[in-house]
């Protein structure tokens, strides 16, 4: 394991090689992520909020299960009838069973890029309607709020399948689990 800080009070490691031929080894039934030889900072931001999100979904109880945009790209099959050419930057499996994709948005694009990805996720939530395997619905998570607006503008014909949600509210609405769990960190 090697040990990475950036500019953030907690420090972050990522699986070496070595370590990957262990972890696949130990757990040969599940295809693991490829093991990381750095970080990419122009993806880090959007990276680290996403372990965020995912360490707060899970300690509020939301999410029983994760599965990380790596962990779809090698385990295609996890995802009934989800496109290979795209996958969600995170799935879980909420208490009922439901699975929920997630979306962070953090900078913004042009308006077509919204629609594409929003059609998308309608077009195959339509398709794979009662398959257990299958996403129910997405929650989006917008860091500005132009880019919120958009998104909200495009969706809003689409009804319960999205739920789109200012990031700086999420997070401060689950700072309590967060915080609880910083507290028994040794």
């Amino acid at each position: 394991m090697r040990k990475f800080s950036h500019q953030i009070r907690e420090s972050l490691f990522v699986t070496t090689p070595k370590g990957f031929r262990i972890c696949e080894e130990a757990i040969s039934s599940l295809k693991l992520p490829r093991p990381s030889f750095g970080i990419n900072y122009n993806t880090f931001d959007h990276d680290w909020l996403m372990i965020k999100i995912r360490r707060a979904l899970e300690k509020s109880g939301e999410a029983r299960v994760w599965f990380s945009e790596r962990v779809l790209l090698a385990n295609p099959d996890l995802l009934d009838g989800f496109s290979q050419d795209y996958f969600p930057d995170g799935v879980y499996e909420a208490p009922d069973g439901t699975l929920i994709a997630v979306e962070l948005e953090i900078s913004r694009k042009v308006r077509s890029l919204y629609r594409e990805k929003l059609n998308r996720y309608v077009k195959y939530m339509r398709e794979t309607n009662g398959s257990k395997t299958a996403i129910k619905s997405v929650t989006i998570l917008v860091a500005k709020t132009a880019v919120r607006k958009v998104i909200e503008d495009e969706a809003r014909i689409f009804g319960d399948y999205f739920r789109i949600l200012p990031l700086g509210e999420f997070l401060a609405q689950h700072q309590p689990q967060l915080k609880k769990e910083k507290s028994h960190e040794t």
